[in-house]
């Protein structure tokens, strides 16, 4: 089972697509309410051989929750990044993310940095946020140069954060 899952990711990652592998073992087979809280998640960015591109992208998420990444080559348990290949990004593409499986991915627009951050919070089922300088503000990618004191989070998604960071370690450790 293990192998099937690995070959799902690795498959979709070698031919540019993303697939649907999800066999039924994820995050919702154990209660939220049953959920620890973490600081650290680990992200697979297959598409950055450099880490030094890939961590951009996760500084508005560490900036603003004290959550940090760490790189892992094993997909089980791990967020996977996938930039969105157009040249120059297509203004409609939006992002897009799977989750609830032990396997989620964040496929977002590498020319701004603070796009997968936003991206990764509605993937783990953060809504829009009213205020412009919340990282969850609806077009957070026009309103940077008006927060001129950056980006914040609330309490809430900071907890929720770090609980799915908690999840993707713990509970899907169990999935191996």
């Amino acid at each position: 089972m293990r192998l099937m899952r690995r070959l799902c990711v690795t498959v979709a990652f070698v031919f540019g697509f993303i697939a649907g592998c999800h066999d039924g073992h994820g995050l919702e087979q154990t209660p939220k309410s049953e959920w620890g809280r973490s600081d650290t998640i680990r992200i697979l960015a297959p598409g950055y051989p450099d880490p030094t591109e890939w961590f951009a992208f996760t500084i508005l998420i560490t900036d603003v929750t004290g959550v940090a990444f760490e790189e892992t080559e094993d997909p089980i348990g791990a967020i996977a990044m996938v930039p969105i290949r157009t040249d120059p990004p297509d203004q409609g593409e939006l992002g897009e993310f799977s989750s609830g499986t032990c396997a989620p991915w964040v496929s977002f627009n590498p020319t701004n940095t603070t796009h997968f951050g936003h991206i990764l919070g509605h993937s783990i089922g953060l809504e829009h946020r009213d205020d412009p300088c919340n990282f969850m503000a609806e077009n957070i990618g026009r309103l940077e140069s008006t927060c001129s004191s950056g980006f914040f989070a609330e309490d809430e998604q900071i907890d929720e954060l770090r609980a799915y960071a908690w999840a993707l370690e713990n509970v899907c450790d169990e999935w191996r």
